[in-house]
């Protein structure tokens, strides 16, 4: 459940490696590189005062992962890390402290004024007398099954309470100072039997490491993710195992605004409140659905989102799912609360609850195309249907309770998603039969 803290420093090394056009890492658009190496990341604007936006992918084993889009926060021709002091041109050195398993590569794909440019980053490896040795399973229902191709990774000479303190106050020259005094992010995947074997300098006895696992289970979202470990590494340490556990629930709901529209992207962070290092986050999707899968426990949450005021709240899993609705307020400036945007589309439902049949009705202030989506109460997409060259006015859509393949729906809470001209509605509806 620790995974915000690899994919902090993801962001942090994303800002440095990233660029526009003439895009060259030591001088090179396929550089290999080691911990501790001197990293040279060179760049040219488009235009002067220019800002690039960039994303990272990694590549393994045939897949294509996208880790981040940071098109919120580009890098701007004379800022913080521009070294140059000259219009149009961006340089920056520093000493890499991060390392990927061989058979992963890292994808830094920049766009500047619609320009394009990629580097290729891949890592060597260290030859050491120390290493992490274990294995991720997952728990299945006779044996505990192997997690090929999962990255478990490792901040090397880094305890659990240090890399706490820097979340909390985080900023990117803080990170580079702190890695920048012999610490490093060292990971491996696992193999077909789920084993691995993370090395790491062997000049410091008796290290501290704070040890993870990522996997596509994670993304799945079908089992509890394993709790990081915090290691004294003294030689090689064997048994350093991860277990990816069945929940006992699910933390789920919709996160909505005050007029009842989806809040996409927005952060949940969930904390055991028996265990409070045991935690773990989550984002909203495009409808403002989440969950989480859960141990049975009392757990507290707290909901953020750059243009809303934080919301708070606690819940309990106790051999079962727990479902809540979580509305926003608008944030607060100079002690005035800034009105939530109104939409150009309005949306009712009747009747509600239905069985067999639902009336989706819109009202749409310009023509163009109007689509229906229908989501599960877990995001997944059950029904869609379009229309096309619709008028301004009033519109209806039916729905009568049969899925995309023709099966008829269950009973409970479904979502409504009503999108015209890059507005989004959504409404809540109950099946009961």
């Amino acid at each position: 459940m620790k995974k915000v803290y690899l994919f902090a420093v993801l962001i942090a090394i994303s800002t440095l490696l990233s660029a526009a056009h003439n895009f060259t890492i030591n001088g090179q658009d396929e550089a290999s590189i080691a911990v501790g190496d001197s990293v040279a990341v060179y760049f040219e604007f488009e235009s002067e005062g220019n800002a690039a936006d960039y994303a990272i992918t990694i590549s393994a084993m045939g897949m294509e992962l996208p880790v981040m889009d940071t098109q919120d926060q580009p890098l701007e021709d004379g800022g913080a890390m521009d070294e140059t002091g000259v219009d149009g041109i961006f340089a920056f050195g520093f000493s890499n402290f991060v390392s990927f398993p061989e058979a992963a590569t890292i994808i830094f794909t920049v766009t500047d004024d619609g320009v394009s440019d990629s580097v290729t980053l891949s890592f060597e490896q260290l030859d050491s007398d120390y290493s992490i040795v274990g294995s991720v399973t997952s728990e299945g229902s006779w044996i505990d099954l192997p997690v090929p191709g999962a990255l478990v990774y490792s901040f090397y000479n880094v305890g659990l309470e240090e890399v706490m303190e820097l979340m909390e106050d985080f900023s990117l020259e803080a990170l580079l100072a702190y890695m920048g005094e012999g610490r490093y992010l060292l990971s491996e995947m696992t193999g077909i039997l789920g084993t691995y074997q993370i090395f790491v300098p062997d000049d410091l006895p008796e290290a501290t490491c704070f040890v993870g696992v990522l996997s596509l289970l994670d993304l799945e979202g079908s089992y509890v993710a394993p709790d990081a470990q915090v290691l004294i590494v003294n030689g090689h340490m064997t048994g350093v195992n991860f277990l990816y556990s069945e929940p006992d629930g699910c933390f789920e709901g919709i996160v909505m605004d005050a007029q009842e529209n989806p809040v996409n992207n927005a952060a949940i962070l969930i904390t055991n409140q028996n265990n409070p290092n045991d935690f773990a986050v989550a984002t909203t999707d495009s409808t403002g659905v989440f969950s989480v899968p859960l141990l049975d426990g009392t757990y507290g949450f707290a909901v953020t989102h750059f243009a809303y005021m934080p919301y708070q709240g606690d819940f309990e899993i106790a051999g079962g799912d727990y479902y809540e609705e979580i509305v926003l307020q608008g944030y607060a400036i100079d002690d005035e609360t800034v009105a939530e945007a109104k939409s150009a589309l309005s949306l009712s439902l009747y009747p509600n609850p239905f069985n067999p049949e639902v009336s989706i009705a819109y009202s749409v202030e310009s023509p163009g195309e109007t689509q229906l989506s229908i989501y599960d109460i877990r995001g997944k997409l059950v029904y869609r249907a379009d229309r096309y060259d619709v008028s301004a006015g009033t519109g209806l859509f039916r729905w009568n309770g049969v899925d995309s393949a023709g099966k008829s729906a269950g009973s409970g809470v479904y979502l409504m998603m009503v999108e015209h001209g890059g507005d989004k509605a959504v409404r809540k509806a109950l099946l009961l039969k």
